[in-house]
């Protein structure tokens, strides 16, 4: 159902940029337009996330963890949940990895309000699985898991149930150097290893190069000379074995195919 509403809501936003009898040109001019604008709204969120400051309304401890974390629209989403979190109690259950919470006005709710969740705790990694499946579905504990923070103590948000998208730093990518050593001191030659160093270097690249346009003119202009390098390599490599010996192996290898 995820996937399917993730394409639906695609749909939607690029009928609203681009009409059904669009011609081609029209189309990349107006999904240019809508790239833009995505990046735009972006850049706009994010500079609300660092310079305004977040007004903490109930005063938890994992409120106070909750806006460190998120972006400001995914705190207000917590915030939420925190705020139903106060109208939950926790009814008593034998054993320490099954909590029940129950509304505090249970009797007042419609009768196809559930009222009672039943929540599923491992203890060993601080994981709540809630009934209710919001973290599941949409990435953020639910009401039901916060009212069991707050009764248990709990100062933060474990690990385990932060999504890395929906946090401060989601839009950068920390690279860590040791994987260049790893890769020299024990000659790794597996293809997805290469596949992460190279992403890792390229979106710390983008990081630092979007700043301004000289920037971007710097790293474009060594991205080229690194393509043509690569290039040259490649045709070397291609030219320098024995024509009739080998030949199908080093094409495969140099194409990726192995």
């Amino acid at each position: 159902m995820t996937s399917t509403q993730r394409s639906e809501s695609a749909n939607h936003v690029l009928k609203i940029y681009i009409p059904c009898n669009s011609s081609i040109n029209r189309f990349i001019a107006q999904y240019s337009k809508l790239i833009s604008d995505r990046e735009n709204s972006d850049e706009e969120c994010e500079k609300n996330t660092k310079q305004k400051s977040i007004e903490l309304q109930c005063g938890f401890p994992v409120e106070k963890h909750a806006s460190m974390i998120y972006t400001r629209k995914v705190y207000n989403l917590v915030k939420m949940e925190l705020l139903k979190s106060t109208k939950y109690v926790i009814v008593p259950r034998e054993g320490n990895n099954i909590v029940e919470v129950k509304h505090v006005q249970a009797e007042l709710r419609d009768s196809w309000c559930k009222a009672n969740y039943i929540i599923e705790v491992d203890n060993s990694v601080g994981y709540y699985k809630c009934e209710c499946g919001l973290y599941e579905h949409f990435g953020i504990v639910c009401s039901h898991i916060i009212s069991v923070f707050i009764n248990r103590g709990v100062c933060w948000i474990p690990e385990c149930h932060i999504m890395k998208r929906w946090t401060r730093q989601a839009r950068m990518s920390t690279f860590d150097p040791n994987l260049r050593t790893l890769g020299k001191d024990r000659r790794i030659e597996s293809r997805a290893f290469r596949h992460k160093v190279m992403y890792m270097s390229a979106m710390e690249l983008v990081n630092i190069a979007k700043v301004d346009e000289k920037a971007c003119e710097i790293a474009t202009r060594n991205l080229d000379r690194a393509k043509k390098e690569i290039s040259e390599y490649r045709l070397s490599k291609l030219t320098s074995i024995q024509v009739g010996h080998g030949d199908c192996v080093v094409d495969r290898q140099l194409h990726g195919c192995c």
